[in-house]
């Protein structure tokens, strides 16, 4: 029964990061567990969402180079970087350029 109500919390969490819940983002950007950064970096990128404590998170994460869910952290961070018109990315990177134009606009919770 508790892996049972364990999937259920992570999948009203991943809902609520992916439908850009502040305060779940603000709770997740910069917490241990990966996926969830993956989850709060997605629902910033999609819903724009800019604040100091963003930032910070986001200059952090951009030099972090582990996979979560088949995405380097850092490709997400330097996507959101550039989508809040924080930094421009001027790199070559495919799949930097294909988060920023896409920006999850597929996205449905």
């Amino acid at each position: 029964m508790n892996s049972e109500k364990s999937i259920k919390t992570e999948k009203s969490l991943r809902e609520k990061l992916l439908s850009g819940d502040r305060q779940a983002i603000s709770d997740c950007i910069d917490c241990e567990n990966r996926l969830s950064v993956v989850y709060a970096l997605c629902g910033v990128i999609k819903y724009k969402i800019d604040t100091p404590q963003i930032r910070r998170a986001l200059e952090k994460h951009r030099n972090d180079g582990s996979f979560e869910f088949c995405v380097r952290v850092s490709w997400l961070a330097i996507a959101a970087l550039d989508v809040l018109g924080i930094e421009k990315y001027t790199g070559d990177d495919e799949q930097i350029k294909e988060i920023i134009e896409d920006q999850f606009a597929w996205v449905k919770v």
